[in-house]
């Protein structure tokens, strides 16, 4: 898919059809998914492809939404800080964490381009979630993505989420809105 069909493809998609896709397809956005730049070439990323029901019920009772249930696949993405701290002190859990988010988005947007659907979902229990999938301590829960085949209609842009350039574009510091400041009027 050519990548701005592509991104602006992209939904938040959070009622699927009962088809079950190919497990090869997530395989493939797994692969797609872990090719994100990394701190220091440390690649801290892991993912966790789960097609067990019992387990999806458990992990959608610590996220609080029920929809998860309709995905046939939940990915869950991990980011181990360890070597990241180990090489870059306190600014390793910052990496560890944006590692983490740019495997998401790239997850994201390599199921679209599959024919698939996703949603970010950052809001849960981690440590509830690290029991149940057995993730060591120090390792991060960093997003939980049920995946899946959208349902008719859930595809569909809201205008409300078309964001105007002019609220997000900043030129040369966070207060000036053009490129090249206009000019004061005259004091008469």
């Amino acid at each position: 898919m050519e990548f701005n069909k592509l991104v602006n493809s992209r939904r938040s998609v959070r009622r699927f059809k009962s088809k079950k896709p190919d497990w090869r397809d997530l395989i493939d956005a797994i692969n797609y998914a872990s090719k994100i730049p990394y701190a220091g070439n440390i690649q801290n990323i892991k993912f966790i492809l789960i097609n067990d029901k019992k387990t999806i019920n458990e992990i959608t009772k610590y996220c609080q939404q029920d929809f998860i249930l309709q995905a046939s696949y939940v990915i869950v993405i991990t980011a181990d800080p360890t070597d990241l701290v180990r090489s870059y002190d306190e600014l390793g859990e910052k990496y560890n964490l944006e590692q983490g988010g740019a495997a998401t988005h790239q997850l994201l947007l390599k199921v679209v381009d599959l024919g698939l659907d996703g949603c970010w979902i950052g809001a849960f229990d981690e440590e509830a979630i690290k029991r149940i999938l057995k993730i060591p301590k120090e390792v991060r829960v960093s997003s939980i993505v049920p995946v899946g085949y959208a349902m008719p209609g859930e595809r569909t842009i809201k205008k409300s989420l078309i964001l105007n350039l002019d609220k997000i574009l900043r030129f040369n510091d966070y207060k000036q809105k053009f490129m090249k400041p206009r000019d004061e009027p005259e004091a008469f």
